[in-house]
């Protein structure tokens, strides 16, 4: 979701941007039509295809860097700017970027950080030090989804495109939005705080949040309330210590909107 718009707006600034997705089951031909929205040739549809011996770690929370690694082996493609560099744009909403749990149960490896800040200056780092010369760029690291939605260059493009994008977490499992996962939650607000009837390609398997059992619901019913009882601090509390000053700030806004914008979804349903 936020790639497209991510696209639409890189069109409407007059860029001519090469895409680069992972093929996934159920999702490949909306990459293309997608691409096909805004030239030809111009889309790296590839996937890792990787097969090992022995148990494997079943989750995606590596996926990031087969993700950059594909934009990278694609730069080879394309040519510098007038700084000799090249720009790797990192279309993400910073809510999901910064992924705070929601719950103490959520902390660890159950909210994963594939574009955190951190990592993402992490591997600007290391890029940098091997002569690898791109700039990731993270255009939408201080805004929430639906501001994402709300600030599209093109909102009639976007309306026509926005509901065959893909969120949910667990998608591969049944070919569907389960929507109940924290993508989906975030998704679902989104489109609530634009106003947008959410015509989801396929629905969300789990439609009512009032009624369906879910531990991300519980969890992101007991930050809402958290949140106005005793702010947005006791939420955050060292979950932001990498950052310093006006940066702290514009990361606390942004997860301070987007747990509002998760409340109004769950008001909505009569979760809270």
């Amino acid at each position: 979701m936020d790639s497209l718009v991510g696209a639409i707006d890189l069109h409407e600034e007059g860029r001519n941007p090469l895409f680069v997705s992972q093929t996934v089951r159920g999702d490949a031909e909306h990459q293309r039509e997608y691409a096909m929205q805004f030239g030809i040739n111009n889309l790296c549809q590839w996937s890792n295809n990787i097969k090992k011996k022995g148990e494997s770690e079943i989750s995606t929370r590596a996926r990031s860097m087969v993700f950059f690694a594909f934009a990278l082996l694609a730069s080879c493609g394309i040519d510098c700017n007038a700084q000799g560099r090249k720009e790797l744009f990192v279309p993400e909403n910073g809510y999901i970027s910064l992924n705070m749990p929601l719950d103490p149960l959520r902390t660890g490896s159950l909210s994963t950080k594939t574009t955190h800040p951190v990592y993402m200056k992490a591997m600007q780092e290391i890029w940098n030090d091997v002569g690898i010369n791109i700039d990731f760029v993270l255009p939408y690291k201080y805004k929430t989804k639906g501001e994402v939605l709300m600030d599209c260059k093109n909102q009639d493009l976007m309306k026509k495109l926005i509901f065959g994008s893909t969120s949910c977490g667990k998608y591969q499992r049944k070919l569907q939005h389960c929507g109940v996962c924290v993508p989906c939650l975030v998704r679902r607000a989104a489109f609530l705080k634009n106003n947008l009837c959410d015509v989801t390609e396929g629905g969300y398997f789990k439609e009512n949040l009032q009624c369906s059992y879910s531990k991300d619901v519980a969890a992101a019913a007991l930050a809402v309330v958290q949140l106005k009882k005793n702010g947005i601090e006791s939420l955050v509390k060292g979950m932001l210590s990498f950052a310093k000053g006006e940066e702290r700030n514009l990361y606390l806004g942004v997860i301070e909107r987007g747990v509002l914008e998760i409340g109004a979804l769950l008001r909505e349903h009569s979760v809270i």
